[in-house]
């Protein structure tokens, strides 16, 4: 179920927008994510470790403390089953990834994801080059409807992270590491993710500064870094428009823009959670716990669109899960839920140190971690099936080694 979450959360847009296949096909995730909760709660006499039990303890608090806005602003129970679905489906993934993924087959899922990185690439140049698709619309395997690069983005990070991280211990050559860079930075400037540039040096910067320095490292920044700055001028190239975005005159610009993301009085993917506290939060009870989990949210079925969604949906605030997560949490909800990425990086680093699970894992979640609070802010794709993806990296440190070692998650 574990490995049919994962593939789905891969090819399920492509299915059903490359193949027409029936758009509820993503819905069968459900299915496998609920058995999963099931499973966890029957397998009582199992415990997590203490390093676990803390995000265990602060997942429990996110939706302890998302109750509160909703019982304010009762509206509609299907909104708040539905917003507790959309949120609670990753942490019942995450924690089932520990307790039943066992560490031999993450090899094989990696091999999978390899697979589908080198059958995304020529799609990405069909979709570019003969169907005439960038920016929004080119999403290779995850399909070409509008918004699909950034589901695209997280897919890129985990083959990235996954080859920088081969490489740097000694488990793979610089010839393939780089190929996978370059492949990846040239699909981020055909689909104008721009982002993706940035977490690549904050990656680059993490592996620098976080652990010994060696002569691998060394080449792989060099490497990279030519990458880079002729990604930088494809991006350029290709849209002229963002030719300074990447400058900080070109930040503080974007900013202070008050029109928001597309220019038509919309939320300011930066600022968005301060503008959507302003514009709609009143009193301390709403900002503190916003209007409920589910009362702003939204789906393709007319019931489960909320009255707030219908009257304020213009702005956009759907597009960023920060934005999202503070109108239905408030900053108490959007506190923990940032805090749980905090908590997995720290943990994952306290068992890199003492030696508890593979470097390679824990430094992946720590840098998914990092950048899982990135997206946070740049949209909503954690939010959407290709989270799973992040949160199976964040699980890595924490899983049990072979089918006998069980005990070691037992008291």
């Amino acid at each position: 179920m574990i490995l049919y979450i994962i593939s789905l959360a891969m090819i399920s847009l492509g299915l059903t927008d490359i193949l027409k296949a029936p758009s509820a096909l993503k819905y069968t995730i459900d299915i496998a994510w609920i058995v999963l909760g099931l499973l966890l709660c029957m397998k009582r006499r199992y415990h997590f470790d203490k390093d676990v039990r803390l995000l265990v303890i602060i997942s429990m608090l996110f939706f302890l403390f998302a109750c509160f806005g909703y019982l304010k602003n009762f509206q509609n129970i299907l909104y708040n089953l539905w917003g507790f679905r959309n949120n609670l489906r990753f942490f019942v993934f995450f924690f089932a990834c520990i307790l039943f993924l066992r560490e031999e087959r993450v090899s094989g899922i990696f091999k999978l994801v390899d697979v589908l990185f080198w059958v995304n690439f020529p799609l990405v140049l069909v979709q570019y080059f003969v169907m005439h698709k960038s920016r929004d619309y080119l999403g290779g395997i995850f399909g070409t409807n509008k918004g699909c690069n950034a589901a695209m983005n997280i897919f890129l990070l985990l083959v990235v992270i996954y080859a920088v991280l081969l490489y740097t211990h000694k488990r793979d050559g610089i010839k393939q590491c780089l190929i996978r860079c370059i492949i990846a930075i040239v699909i981020a400037a055909l689909s104008e993710l721009k982002v993706f540039f940035v977490e690549l040096v904050l990656i680059l910067g993490f592996l620098f500064l976080m652990d010994r320095f060696g002569v691998r490292k060394l080449f792989l920044g060099i490497g990279v870094t030519v990458c880079l700055f002729m990604g930088l001028r494809l991006v350029a190239r290709l849209f002229p428009s963002f030719s300074g975005w990447f400058t900080v005159e070109g930040i503080m610009e974007i900013i202070a823009d008050d029109r928001g993301y597309t220019g038509a009085n919309d939320l300011n993917r930066l600022v968005a959670v301060s503008q959507a506290m302003e514009r709609y939060l009143n009193g301390s009870w709403e900002i503190l716990f916003g209007f409920g989990l589910g009362n702003c949210d939204y789906a393709s079925f007319n019931i489960l669109k909320t009255p707030f969604y219908q009257r304020y949906s213009s702005s956009h605030y759907v597009w960023f899960s920060s934005a999202f997560l503070v109108l239905e949490t408030g900053i108490v909800g959007l506190g923990l839920y940032l805090s749980f990425f905090g908590v997995a990086f720290s943990m994952a680093r306290k068992r890199e140190k003492s030696g508890k699970a593979d470097v390679l894992y824990c430094q992946m979640a720590e840098l998914m971690a990092m950048m899982s609070v990135i997206q946070c802010f740049y949209n909503a794709s954690l939010r959407t099936e290709v989270g799973y993806l992040v949160y199976f990296a964040l699980a890595l440190p924490f899983l049990v080694k072979n089918k006998n070692a069980a005990e070691c998650c037992e008291e």
